[in-house]
């Protein structure tokens, strides 16, 4: 009976010991990745690529910057909001980007400030203009930072920061075809820069 207590003992400690240094998944949570639809990893991978939660003017992505969305000024509709409000002191130019003073209107993430902000930007390609911000993306389309959107052009990431207010019917038609404002030259570049101005 004894020598059957010490076997049942000495085999509890052997399981116990095969639990205790048995190697646990860190990254349990990608088995369950693995049967997820592409689009449902969608947002993981957006918020990985993002920084850790600081000034939005240092998490810009060293490439992929140069994909400039855009949307109508007539989206904003809510005559109630502060979007609707600064719709009358905008001014269209000739190329179908809708302007504030000298600034042109755009939308960025909210992790860049305030509607009516204004930033100074400087691409690779030696284009500095100023920006005014009319509305805001959405914080669910954006990364940690709410800085910019993560697309995706011809199986490339594209960190779209910059969303353009304009008139599309009088976009040209290559900017138009393409979707990217980034085709005006003047436009053209990736990001390197981002000041705040008054």
């Amino acid at each position: 009976m004894k020598t059957t207590k010490t076997i049942i003992i000495i085999g509890a400690a052997a399981v116990l010991a095969v639990i205790g240094f048995y190697p646990v998944h860190k990254n349990s949570r990608d088995i369950r990745k693995e049967v997820l639809s592409e689009k449902e990893v969608v947002k993981p991978i957006v918020k990985d690529l993002a920084y850790e939660k600081r000034d939005p003017r240092n998490t810009i992505p060293n490439n992929g910057t140069d994909w400039y969305t855009y949307m109508d000024l007539e989206s904003i509709t809510d005559k109630s909001s502060e979007q609707y409000r600064r719709k009358s002191n905008y001014w269209l130019d000739s190329s179908g980007i809708w302007c504030c003073n000298n600034d042109y209107v755009v939308a960025m993430g909210s992790g860049f400030g305030a509607l009516g902000d204004r930033y100074m930007i400087t691409t690779d390609k030696g284009n500095s203009y100023s920006v005014v911000i009319g509305d805001h993306k959405a914080d669910i389309d954006t990364d940690l930072n709410n800085c910019y959107s993560l697309t995706y052009v011809n199986g490339e990431p594209k960190f779209n920061i910059i969303e353009f207010i304009v008139d599309t019917d009088s976009l040209n038609d290559n900017v138009k075809e393409s979707g990217n404002v980034g085709d005006y030259y003047f436009i053209k570049g990736n990001i390197i820069h981002i000041e705040k101005i008054p």
